[in-house]
């Protein structure tokens, strides 16, 4: 089984699923499925049921997946494979309501007719569902309702090469900055820190233009700059980041045409 192959091919079909368009996770299940929910007593076995159980389900619920890392795990076997997707979930009720979580998803593919296909997916979360739902939150405790979210719902992400032959998926307006770290770099957002095993030179491109490069070894956000001086800036974080003396009267510009520009100081 083509590793990797399958490493995109599950992480395509998460950000499918969470944008309500599940055809390509039916599409990809084995015969013999076992589902297993994030809640108590949510499982389901067989395709053909759990086509019929997403056939019944009704629902107006939208989300936002946020900081997507995958994991590829050798089961030592040919014939299978284990992937596991780590990700914030955002779910947005149609009362305006919503909740976060840190969710955990294992799909394991194995062969069937010589084909891979998904033979279990277990979703698991802190959230405590209501015994009536079977796929979707619809029915919901109010405690879990009105925290803090990732921001909007549809914006662009960026691969990253991960350690350990993952995938790291990022909202790139998600990341703070962006630092060197010899043939690796570390990317910050406000909650987590990722080890990407590729040079910045090679991430430049790819995180423009929400991210540029004002320092050899550090690519910033402007959104996230708090002030600037002579010669660093200083992110809403606390954190310093250098700017060459060369590149400042440039990079002073750059701020300066922002909507809301940061505060200035000479």
């Amino acid at each position: 089984m083509n590793i990797e192959k399958y490493t995109i091919c599950s992480a395509a079909i998460l950000l499918e699923y969470y944008d309500n368009k599940i055809q390509s996770f039916l599409e990809n299940c084995h015969d013999d499925i076992l589902w297993l929910g994030p809640a108590h007593d949510q499982m389901i076995r067989g395709k053909d049921n759990l086509i019929d159980a997403f056939q019944k389900e009704k629902h107006e619920l939208r989300f936002t997946v946020s900081n997507l890392v995958v994991y590829p795990l050798d089961t030592g076997s040919p014939s299978t494979l284990d992937v596991l997707l780590t990700f914030q979930l955002d779910t947005f009720w149609p009362d305006g309501s919503s909740n976060r979580v840190h969710q955990r998803i294992s799909m394991l593919w194995a062969m069937q007719n010589n084909i891979p296909r998904i033979r279990l997916c277990h979703i698991s979360n802190a959230i405590a569902y209501d015994p009536r739902d079977t796929i979707y939150p619809v029915h919901y405790a109010e405690t879990y309702k009105s925290m803090v979210l990732s921001g909007q719902i549809k914006l662009r992400r960026v691969t990253f090469h991960g350690k350990d032959r993952s995938m790291i998926y990022l909202k790139p307006d998600l990341i703070l900055y962006v630092e060197s770290c010899g043939s690796h770099t570390l990317l910050h957002t406000s909650t987590q820190t990722f080890e990407c095993v590729e040079r910045l030179s090679a991430l430049c491109k790819r995180c423009e233009p929400e991210l540029i490069r004002c320092h050899e070894s550090y690519l910033v956000n402007l959104t996230y700059v708090a002030s600037i001086q002579r010669f660093s800036f200083t992110l809403t974080n606390g954190v310093s980041i250098p700017i060459p003396e060369k590149r400042y009267t440039h990079i002073k510009k750059l701020l300066a045409n922002f909507s809301s520009s940061p505060e200035v100081k000479e």
